[in-house]
């Protein structure tokens, strides 16, 4: 599995225990041949192949819990010009179509934060949204406060904290905070704050 976008998939795939720590570490070998030497269209096919074959049989379903596992690797260098495209209010309705799910997108916040913060409200509601499914309705709303960025993200219950448990690392990572919470209706609710400056 060699190029970026490929290891940030074998990483993501070893995360959700597709695959050994071996194979891994093999690809993670591959990759760093496919650095010194370069990309060829043969190679990347041969990359297409094993990925192909790696997801044949899985259900679409935990190929898509892979997915904001596997986002927060490649996003960093196609995201900027999504957001300048439409802002964070239209990148989270454009992911809730795209998956398919009844959503609910509130969004009071300027336009002008650093990438990283809208990446990571992104990212939970990526998280959210590979749990959902078309008869769940999910929520997300954001608010602007005078130095923080504060988001509320609820959906179907988390059976584990795996997802929203990468969105916590990341958030306290960036110096904030994140609360998840099971709700009484069975739904959880993930609120966060992260700094502006």
């Amino acid at each position: 599995m060699a190029g970026s976008s490929g290891m940030h998939f074998a990483r993501a795939a070893y995360r959700a225990g597709m695959v050994s720590r071996a194979l891994l570490a093999r690809w993670g070998i591959e990759h760093v041949r496919f650095r010194l030497r370069g990309s060829t269209d043969e190679r990347t096919a041969q990359v297409l192949s094993q990925v192909k074959e790696l997801l044949d049989g899985v259900p679409e379903r935990e190929i898509a819990r892979m997915g904001p596992d596997l986002l927060a690797g490649v996003l960093p260098r196609i995201y900027p010009p999504m957001l300048e495209a439409g802002g964070l209010a239209a990148l989270l309705r454009s992911a809730a179509v795209d998956a398919g799910v009844p959503a609910s997108v509130e969004v009071a916040a300027g336009p002008d934060h650093p990438p990283e913060v809208d990446m990571t409200v992104y990212l939970s509601w990526l998280a959210t949204l590979a749990r959902a499914s078309p008869e769940t309705r999910v929520t997300i709303s954001v608010r602007e406060g005078q130095d923080t960025l504060a988001f509320e993200v609820i959906g179907p219950a988390a059976g584990s904290d795996g997802d929203l448990g990468r969105v916590r690392d990341r958030v306290e990572a960036l110096g904030g905070q994140l609360t998840i919470r099971s709700e009484r209706d069975g739904r959880t609710c993930a609120s966060g704050s992260l700094p502006l400056s």
